[in-house]
């Protein structure tokens, strides 16, 4: 008797197409290509041991950091990297960074105060004078944002302090939505809702509370039917439209089990 044909193995192409399907997602980022590498060694360890004390799903937190920035604007680039005693080319974690550029962190230097409690307790702020000799993480530092509006975003003193400030970012507007959504009397998330929801929030908590009203619940495709129908562009996309690829981008991450989970 013939035994039954094993379900052929789908491709990476077709797996982005289906997420992209399931998602209504602009694009599927493939993010894995910025730390699949022995030289983003670090960086790895960086996101998994920062989203573990913070209680995200690692390569939920990696694939926000590393589209927010830290994958294009540094990971991408040979000039960021060392060679190390062993011979070996390894990503370094002493060159200062921009949260504006690299982390999607532009009020950081303004909300700090909200932020603190999320950081370690080494997580010092500097003076403005850019000066990291006294050991402190940060300083604050203005930027002029996509709809040229002044915001005051900081200058981090490595990868480290970035990759920590995100999570300090995402954790506090993750602890807004909770309280929202419980206020609202919506029940507790899934984690595609969670994931979703904590993105819009972390793109603007104004916004993303009276779209969360709008919806009248945590359906992610709520705002289909609410927003103006638009072919999406790098150009015209909203935080809506960011936050359904980054979840479709992230569930792709998960397929290259780079991370605990």
């Amino acid at each position: 008797m013939d035994q039954p044909k094993k379900p052929k193995k789908k491709s990476k192409l077709e797996i982005k197409k289906d997420l992209q399907d399931q998602y209504g997602a602009w694009k599927v980022l493939a993010v894995a290509g910025y730390v699949n590498s022995p030289e983003e060694k670090l960086a790895r360890d960086l996101i998994e041991d920062v989203a573990k004390i913070n209680n995200f799903i690692p390569s939920y937190f990696a694939t926000i950091i590393l589209t927010e920035g830290l994958g294009i604007d540094y990971l991408d680039h040979d000039y960021n990297y060392r060679t190390d005693s062993a011979g070996n080319k390894v990503i370094r974690n002493d060159i200062e960074l921009s949260g504006f550029d690299v982390g999607g962190l532009d009020d950081f230097g303004s909300e700090y105060p909200r932020y603190k409690k999320y950081l370690p307790s080494w997580f010092d702020q500097g003076s403005n004078s850019g000066d990291f000799s006294t050991g402190s993480e940060f300083y604050s530092k203005s930027e002029t944002n996509e709809r040229n509006e002044t915001v005051l975003s900081a200058q981090f003193s490595n990868m480290e302090s970035v990759i920590w400030a995100c999570a300090a970012t995402l954790s506090h507007r993750r602890d807004l939505f909770q309280k929202h959504r419980k206020n609202l009397g919506y029940p507790a998330p899934t984690e595609d809702q969670l994931a979703y929801w904590n993105y819009i929030y972390y793109q603007g908590e104004g916004q993303a509370k009276r779209w969360l009203i709008q919806v009248g619940g945590l359906d992610i495709f709520g705002l289909n039917g609410i927003l103006p129908a638009k072919t999406v562009t790098k150009k015209n996309r909203n935080a809506h439209d960011v936050a359904l690829s980054n979840l479709a981008s992230w569930r792709y991450l998960q397929t290259f089990k780079i991370f605990s989970n």
